[in-house]
């Protein structure tokens, strides 16, 4: 008989546990996010991931030229240690050639410097947006959010 009671009651019970309880006019958060800005916080980190897909791509690029570069370094070191220099026209082809590498090496410095300045800014860009929206909860006041939640995603 105890054990007839015993299930009877926690028959009753389960339903009441699944149950969530929320309080009427719970107040929102006091920093929780504007419409505006949560759409503004959405549109400004897509347009971050793109920025960095792009730096993330041209620095890609910066590392095979840099490459490049290196062997043809390494090829320009082995013809100056072979280098004929009793021979009139050897020594200014090994100048010429070594000047068209330096200019490429200081192009190359100038996109690198360029590339590192944009990237400063991107994380700036970053660290703002993520003091403005992370930590911030949007709740909408209307009751369908969840539509317009999914109609975002």
């Amino acid at each position: 008989m105890k054990s007839l009671l015993a299930a009877a009651a926690l028959a009753v019970a389960l339903p009441a546990v699944g149950q969530t309880y929320y309080e009427p006019g719970r107040p929102y958060p006091a920093d929780r996010l504007t419409r505006d800005e949560y759409h503004a916080c959405v549109d400004r980190g897509e347009a971050l991931q793109d920025r960095k897909a792009r730096i993330d791509d041209e620095r890609a690029e910066l590392d095979r030229e840099a490459a490049e570069l290196a062997r043809a370094g390494a090829a320009l070191d082995a013809q100056m240690r072979n280098l004929d220099r009793p021979d009139a026209s050897a020594v200014p082809d090994y100048n010429a050639r070594s000047e068209r590498l330096n200019r490429r090496v200081e192009r190359q410095n100038r996109r690198v410097a360029d590339l590192n300045s944009r990237a400063a800014l991107l994380n700036g860009d970053a660290a703002d947006m993520n003091a403005r929206c992370e930590d911030r909860v949007y709740t909408p006041y209307s009751q369908p959010s969840w539509r317009e939640r999914d109609r975002l995603r």
